[in-house]
């Protein structure tokens, strides 16, 4: 029964997955079973809690850190402070107690918190920004917006502003004083869209950075709201309003003054913030956000393949398609593994230097939809379900110091970002025809690579199918067996038409 039973949740889960990713050219898949894996090292829980109860509801919802304590939000409203050593209960604070919350079916915090400098903020599908002090607990104050807040906020670097996307790409910029609004811009669109949407990014107290529902990444002042800069990731394009879905629904990612940000149907962007154009674009084609360290950037794409590519020349390192249709998390960097979750709970550690799997970790069964987090040297992960997991490895000690590399390299410099307006489209800069052939030549290893992809993760599936099929008719044969058993058990305890398993004297003496 328990395996009918996750074969099922597997079948129901494929199906509404394929749903949401919106891809009007792909029917329904069905994810592969979870892969078995001889762990190759064992990771210790420290602990883990649970901070309320979300009926495994989908969300994106993320605790945060400040490096002593860990914020937690929950889907019903409850956000609780937990010390990093133990994981016990600091405060916790109830915002379904909040009157506005009254009539709705629960609080429906969404997107996660964000922190800085001893305030906390929230924001929910209800339409509501909360504001609360960290040390304390205590709510400052809240705001309601008119539509759904489902992405972190951003603070600017003197913590004076805080910057709120909502479900439509509206872009609104706070005062944290009180909530008053500064300003609103953005790219909105009445087109469909993804329910993912980018995380805004904060450029120091001048520039605010946001990936839209139209295909590009938008630089806006964070004085008054004027758009600045403006970047074409994706160009809305197909027969149909699925195959239209052009979405940056992963936060743009800054690494040594190049923005990587990724369409949802038209791959990963690589644009030059010296040169003022686009530099490459890649087949890598996902809604998730990006990781990397000093040699590789990984992404999960919207089959759950997770890649590996090298930041020197952008090759494919490794690709693990493994975890086909898991629903698998986007990756973060932890030591010298990347490290993803799926829908059935289980953590992934993969090998930075080959992408195999070399570790599997079982949580509490319910599907992680929030990236993993490094903290310091630990690991934190969050289920659906709300449940709070800190784990540790690593042995070299380099976890904190890849994570703090990151953050340093993600700093742009202000200037850069209005060096050059670029203009509508993928700009080739006049390149020569030489260059232009080698990367024709590039594309279309590109293309052979991903059909090759593609020819593997149909043969996994057509295996999964298989083994799918092989185990319905072992069920069948199996129940066939008990009933004849049954059939026969009956017959020898019955008696001749007096009572059922009750053998008359006349028989008995017979």
């Amino acid at each position: 029964m328990k395996m009918t039973r996750t074969l099922l949740a597997l079948a129901i889960t494929g199906a509404a997955l394929a749903l949401n990713a919106c891809s009007g050219s792909k029917d329904l898949e069905e994810p592969v079973l979870a892969p078995a894996v001889d762990n190759r090292f064992d990771v210790k829980k420290i602990w883990h809690v649970t901070t309320g109860y979300s009926d495994r509801l989908y969300s994106q919802l993320s605790p945060v850190s400040d490096g002593k304590v860990i914020y937690a939000p929950s889907r019903i409203g409850w956000i609780s402070a937990l010390s990093m050593e133990k994981g016990r209960h600091v405060w916790m604070l109830d915002l379904s107690d909040e009157e506005e919350n009254d009539d709705k079916r629960f609080t429906r915090l969404s997107g996660g918190l964000s922190y800085q400098d001893g305030r906390l903020a929230a924001g929910t599908e209800n339409g509501w920004l909360y504001f609360i002090d960290a040390a304390s607990g205590k709510l400052i104050w809240k705001k309601y917006l008119n539509g759904e807040l489902t992405v972190k906020p951003a603070f600017s670097q003197d913590s004076s502003r805080l910057f709120v996307v909502d479900a439509r790409g509206r872009l609104y910029a706070l005062s944290t004083l009180d909530g008053t609004e500064l300003w609103s811009s953005g790219d909105t669109t009445g087109a469909l869209q993804l329910r993912s949407h980018a995380n805004p990014v904060a450029v120091g107290d001048s520039y605010v950075v946001v990936g839209t529902p139209t295909g590009r990444v938008q630089v806006f002042d964070q004085s008054n709201g004027n758009l600045v800069n403006q970047i074409t990731v994706g160009v809305p394009s197909g027969s149909n309003a699925l195959e239209r879905v052009s979405d940056v629904s992963s936060t743009p990612v800054f690494i040594d003054d190049v923005l990587y940000a990724v369409g949802y149907s038209d791959g990963l962007t690589q644009y030059s913030l010296r040169a003022g154009r686009t530099v490459n674009r890649l087949g890598y084609h996902s809604a998730r956000d990006l990781a990397f360290d000093d040699n590789v950037i990984v992404l999960t794409d919207d089959s759950s393949h997770v890649h590996g590519i090298s930041r020197v020349d952008n090759s494919e390192l490794w690709v693990n398609t493994s975890l086909t249709y898991r629903n698998v998390s986007a990756p973060v960097i932890y030591g010298n593994y990347a490290v993803v979750g799926d829908m059935e709970g289980f953590v992934y550690f993969l090998n930075l230097a080959n992408g195999v799997i070399e570790c599997k970790l079982k949580t509490d069964s319910t599907p992680i939809y929030a990236t993993p987090q490094v903290v310091g040297s630990t690991l934190m992960v969050f289920t659906a379900n709300d449940n709070l997991y800190l784990f540790y490895y690593d042995p070299q000690n380099n976890a904190r110091f890849k994570a703090e590399e990151a953050l340093a390299q993600q700093r742009v410099s202000e200037p850069e970002l209005l060096r050059s307006k670029e203009g509508v489209g993928y700009q080739l800069g006049g390149m020569g025809q030489e260059e232009l052939l080698a990367r024709r030549a590039q594309a279309q290893q590109l293309v052979n690579a991903m059909e090759a992809r593609q020819r593997e993760a149909e043969r996994q599936m057509n295996e999964y199918r298989r083994r799918k099929a092989e185990y319905e008719k072992q069920k069948a044969e199996y129940e066939r067996r008990q009933q004849e058993y049954e059939r026969a058990r009956l017959e020898e305890v019955s008696g001749f038409g007096i009572m059922p398993g009750v053998k008359s004297e006349e028989g008995a003496d017979e």
